[in-house]
């Protein structure tokens, strides 16, 4: 049995506890075969988006290149094909839907309406949450909440991931 030391531990780097995490949030594909997750950048050290195969993790790539603001929440749309994440550009969390393909590396803001926030499942807020983002019957589809008719409110929409097609499926009376 060892005696307590009389000297106190030492301090831990400030890096240590609040610096960049070599990985996080790792997220494996809907058809199994590729994980995400969350990484910095080497020249930025902004954490952006990395994929590789499951298995091979030397076959890692960087798909996002965010220069100034870190991704901090992602998922992976139902055709293993795109990553969605949301990112608010000026720190004035009026948050946007941006969509990675994965096979031409594009990334495109799907909702890039001025002063209109998006409303995600997987994107943590104080407002209420749309419980069923994706689906696999319809896999380039995603539901939404836009503020875009009224800032105070959230309508439902379905989004195409890939043509940026919007359809409204309900309006926000206000009461919810």
């Amino acid at each position: 049995m060892t005696s307590p030391s009389s000297q106190p531990p030492a301090d831990v780097p400030i890096p240590v506890l609040f610096g960049n995490a070599e990985y996080s949030m790792p997220q494996v594909s809907p058809n199994g075969r590729q994980i995400a997750y969350l990484s910095a950048d080497a020249t930025t050290a902004v954490m952006n988006l990395f994929v590789h195969d499951v298995g091979t993790p030397s076959s890692a790539v960087q798909v996002t290149f965010e220069a100034v603001r870190p991704i901090q929440i992602y998922r992976w749309a139902e055709t293993s094909a795109h990553l969605m994440y949301v990112q608010d550009l000026n720190g004035n969390e009026t948050f946007h839907l941006y969509v990675v393909d994965l096979a031409t590396m594009t990334t495109v803001n799907r909702t890039p309406f001025p002063n209109v926030k998006v409303l995600t499942s997987f994107h943590p807020t104080t407002s209420c949450k749309i419980n069923r983002l994706t689906s696999s019957r319809r896999p380039q589809e995603v539901v939404i909440g836009l503020n875009q008719r009224n800032p105070a409110v959230f309508d439902v929409f379905r989004l195409h991931i890939i043509t940026g097609e919007l359809t409204l499926l309900a309006l926000n009376p206000g009461s919810i």
